[in-house]
């Protein structure tokens, strides 16, 4: 790691680090499994061998873009991490905590939907942990900054 980096710095390094793992769990779970999540059928009130062939196809498309984005989200963060944010480039400190937020925040926005409108027990939390990682971050890179300015 840049010994340029600031303690807090290298802190919110690690902390994003923590996001990685719950992307790409999810992100191989929704890319490869062969049917629909069991909240799934809860929220749609089916088993997977009752529903129609179509809505198979389109449930199984949604969750492969999902969890190809999920990958594609955890292979950049990775790249971004290790190359230009150890390297102090002030661009990837807001960069990762902006793209993780988005999506985090769009997946607890959705898994929460679907709960309240249901009740089905929905992955929120995967979703809600890494908004807490990287508000605590941006935090801190904020924070890192003034002291560096003054």
């Amino acid at each position: 790691m840049n010994s340029q980096l600031s303690t807090p710095m290298r802190i919110t390094y690690y902390l994003y680090l923590l996001t990685i793992p719950i992307l790409l769990v999810y992100g191989f779970m929704y890319l490869f499994k062969p049917q629909f999540m069991p909240y799934h059928s809860i929220v749609i009130g089916l088993s997977w061998e009752q529903v129609p062939l179509g809505f198979k196809v389109v449930i199984l498309a949604l969750m492969r873009v999902v969890g190809g984005t999920f990958l594609a989200l955890a292979i950049a963060l990775l790249m971004i991490l290790n190359i230009p944010f150890r390297n102090g480039y002030r661009w990837a400190y807001y960069t990762v905590p902006t793209v993780g937020l988005l999506c985090a925040g769009v997946s607890l926005y959705a898994t929460l939907f679907v709960k309240i409108k249901t009740d089905a027990n929905t992955p929120w939390l995967a979703a809600g942990i890494p908004i807490i990682i990287y508000v605590i971050g941006l935090i801190m890179t904020l924070k890192d900054g003034k002291e560096k300015s003054n």
